[in-house]
């Protein structure tokens, strides 16, 4: 019996695993599309509300000479940082691209991708580590890092 149940469990744990990886990065789009869609309406008080209470920005600028970071904690430092962001008058399109999403539990959600920024003649794409935690109906954003990589 032992060795049909360690059958079973390798074959059918990929699957299930799969199927997790899928359902997250199902949740993680939905999310990711709407703050893309925020972000390219410049609205920074919607994207701060993204966030939990306590949550983290974090902004790795890395060249070869030097890593530098720039963090905001709590939503009305991160607020700041975006109308700050956003003070220019170019329209903006951003969207971001899943790489990796996983629950770490059901309601703690690891996302990976790029965030992707076209605004005036800039392109940019940005490396994302983030995780949300389900609070209520919504995934809030507890830990977001952005790489900015200079040449």
């Amino acid at each position: 019996m032992p060795r049909i149940l360690l059958a079973f469990l390798f074959v059918a744990l990929p699957t299930f695993s799969q199927a997790a990886d899928d359902d997250a990065k199902t949740v993680a789009q939905a999310f990711l599309d709407k703050g893309a869609a925020l972000f390219s309406d410049k609205d920074a008080p919607s994207l701060a509300a993204t966030y939990t209470d306590d949550a983290e920005l974090v902004v790795v600028m890395k060249s070869p000479s030097e890593t530098k970071y720039e963090s905001k904690r709590g939503t009305a430092e991160i607020e700041n940082f975006y109308r700050e962001l956003f003070k220019s008058n170019d329209p903006i399109q951003a969207k971001n691209t899943i790489e990796y999403a996983r629950h770490i539990d059901p309601d703690t959600l690891m996302v990976a991708g790029v965030f992707e920024l076209h605004q005036g003649d800039s392109d940019l794409k940005l490396p994302f580590v983030q995780i949300r935690e389900k609070r209520g109906a919504s995934w809030k954003i507890h830990h977001l890092r952005v790489f900015y990589v200079g040449k």
